[in-house]
């Protein structure tokens, strides 16, 4: 039972999870809080440090107060799914029309060309920002395991899990590390034609493997010129399942040819579906082309009444990736961080777009990622119990950090400060590996990652740990 009351050495007293507490009149920095409480007959007198401020902050109450670190997932079990299976099973299965929408029908959504672009923009600005704050920052990576420390001295928290942990007490073995280890590079097969059937296994070591996210860019339209892809001027619907013996090649890119079945020539099948595909040819109804006509009078009219006399419709959102600014050389070490964390920003919004139409899978057992409607057939995954799967990749609906990993490290709140220790590892907070960076830059903390950084909570001392409630 909690003490109760109205005043008492003058503080008021509240409540904090069953447990009355009182602020003393006597209360100095430093030296926390007075709890009085009983249980089971006994006074019980404890010293609540100040961990936490509790005083409401007006300004950030839309800002979750702190959230909890990203999960590690164990070695010996499948990733979650993003949506989970019974909620998969109640949706209803797509519709079968006979005109699919891009890109299931081939075609690029043209709204999300831009998007490709300024993409590919703004992770040449990461790269470019990053190889420069690594060079006056240091960064450290560990010998065993995939762990990354942004700081001049690597923290003492026991959380190595790589070879032989055990026998060095999960203690961090650090090395001087790369732009790689703050923007991990995660590759997939390159598709000529997103559309073709599947890798095989034989054929893994013939396709060309590039980044996950450059691939995604040129399967929504990014042009480079360095690598092939074919684009689809018409819609193309699945129509049979055996494909023609006399498919022809054309220069370096596979024309396909497909049998179409002349007895129902309405009946389509799944846009994901594995079935061939063809060109679509079936002529537009008159009805389908008077309703275009009255589209394209009804687009002209509307252009006419903003142009004339002056007026200016609707003031129009701003453009996608504007904010970009490319880092010049006369550029000192904060102006870089900032384009550089605005370029993260964007990067990662821009893959999230392009994410929402194009299909990106990744394997709930390994790290392999694969950017197309089906994953490759390729048997190399070695992950746990690989041989019950004859080496088969698990693919399902992957996020958006298994195409562009965080990297999460420890936020190290002062350089200057003792290495951080394992006894306090619950004050700590986490962040991005490029954020850290640029925060150590002298950029600002951005809002969105403060709850993570958890910089509300007040670290202790080693001696005042055991005195914390």
């Amino acid at each position: 039972m909690a003490v109760s009351g109205s005043h008492w050495a003058g503080g008021g007293i509240g409540r904090i999870g069953g447990v009355g507490w009182l602020d003393s009149s006597e209360w100095k920095p430093g030296l926390g809080k007075l709890q009085v409480g009983i249980r089971g007959g006994r006074s019980n007198l404890k010293l609540i440090l100040p961990c936490l401020k509790v005083a409401a902050d007006t300004s950030n109450q839309n800002l979750p107060q702190n959230v909890d670190l990203p999960p590690v997932y164990p070695k010996k079990k499948k990733k979650p799914f993003l949506v989970p299976m019974k909620v998969q099973r109640k949706r209803p299965p797509p519709s079968p029309g006979l005109y699919a929408k891009p890109p299931a029908n081939g075609l690029l959504v043209q709204k999300l060309i831009p998007v490709a672009y300024t993409v590919m923009r703004a992770k040449g600005i990461c790269d470019k920002g990053v190889a420069r704050l690594v060079q006056e920052l240091p960064v450290r990576t560990c010998r065993y395991c995939t762990e990354v420390h942004v700081g001049p001295v690597g923290h003492n928290l026991r959380t190595c899990r790589g070879p032989k942990a055990n026998a060095r007490n999960s203690r961090h073995d650090w090395l001087k590390g790369s732009v790689d280890d703050v923007l991990v590079p995660v590759e997939a097969y390159h598709l000529e034609d997103r559309l073709d059937i599947p890798i095989n296994h034989d054929q893994r070591f013939d396709v060309e493997r590039i980044l996950a996210v450059e691939e995604l860019c040129i399967q929504a339209g990014y042009e480079n010129p360095r690598y092939t892809t074919k684009r689809y001027t018409e819609p193309v619907v699945p129509k049979h399942r055996k494909r023609l013996e006399d498919a022809t090649w054309s220069g370096e890119i596979y024309d396909m040819s497909y049998k179409v079945k002349e007895s129902n020539t309405n009946k389509s099948a799944h846009p994901l579906d594995e079935t061939g595909w063809t060109e679509l040819t079936t002529p537009e109804t008159p009805g389908q082309v008077k309703a275009k006509k009255e589209k394209f009078v009804i687009e002209d009219e509307e252009e006419d009444e903003t142009t004339e006399g002056g007026n200016v419709s609707a003031p129009q959102p701003p453009k996608f990736g504007a904010e970009l600014l490319e880092i010049g050389d006369e550029d000192d070490l904060r102006t870089v961080a900032e384009k550089t964390l605005i370029a993260w920003e964007i990067l990662r919004d821009g893959a999230r777009r392009l994410m929402s139409k194009y299909r990106v899978v990744a394997c709930g057992y390994c790290p392999e990622v694969h950017v197309g409607p089906r994953g490759h057939r390729a048997r190399n995954c070695g992950a746990f119990k690989h041989q019950w799967r004859d080496g088969k990749h698990g693919w399902q609906d992957a996020a958006l950090d298994e195409l562009i990993p965080s990297q999460y490290v420890w936020h190290v709140r002062d350089k200057n400060a003792p290495p951080l220790e394992a006894a306090l590892k619950r004050f700590y907070g986490k962040a991005p590996a490029i954020v850290e960076l640029c925060v150590q830059a002298g950029v600002e903390v951005p809002d969105k990652h403060k709850p993570l950084m958890r910089l509300d909570i007040a670290v202790p001392t080693i001696e005042e740990v055991e005195l914390v409630v």
